[in-house]
């Protein structure tokens, strides 16, 4: 994962270990993807000293972009807010990869047919056998195979 973080503030070690620790856990969410067309771009600047820290997140990936950006009081609130929010929003992009929007709707669709449904043998589709059993009419073709001398072969009888 290529990762490029610019500040715009004086930069802190404290800071920078909470933005390397929500880069470690991003990582992990990030394993199925090819670590060679990753990009994290984010910036960290004081917008005033009323307002605070802003932090913008941009994650480019080879499905899809996500751009996030918070605003706190403090550096450590604003950049855990910012990668909040871009793990929502990876997980959600995840989610429509695997298309698993989808499965929930089916199942749900699924177990409410299945409840009011009625058995498939007490609808006018299932059709009840006439004839004998299938395992009368194997038997009869092998009685008939073995009256014939010399046969060998199964002869199918109906």
């Amino acid at each position: 994962m290529n990762v490029h973080i610019s500040y715009r503030l004086h930069k802190t070690p404290a800071a920078e270990k909470d933005i390397q620790h929500q880069i470690e856990r991003l990582r992990k969410r990030l394993q199925v993807f090819r670590p060679d067309l990753v990009h994290l771009k984010g910036m960290v600047e004081e917008i005033s000293a009323r307002e605070g820290i802003s932090v913008s997140l941009n994650l480019r990936l080879p499905s899809g972009q996500m751009a996030v950006q918070a605003k706190a009081p403090t550096a450590a609130a604003a950049v855990k807010s910012a990668f909040e929010d871009l793990l929502q929003q990876l997980n959600k992009h995840k989610e429509l990869l695997r298309s698993t929007h989808k499965w929930a709707r089916r199942q749900n669709e699924a177990s409410a047919r299945r409840s009011t449904s009625v058995p498939f043998e007490q609808t006018l589709a299932a059709v009840f056998p006439a004839s004998p059993p299938l395992s009368a009419t194997v038997r009869r073709n092998q009685n008939a195979s073995r009256s014939s001398p010399g046969s060998t072969a199964w002869r199918c009888v109906r």
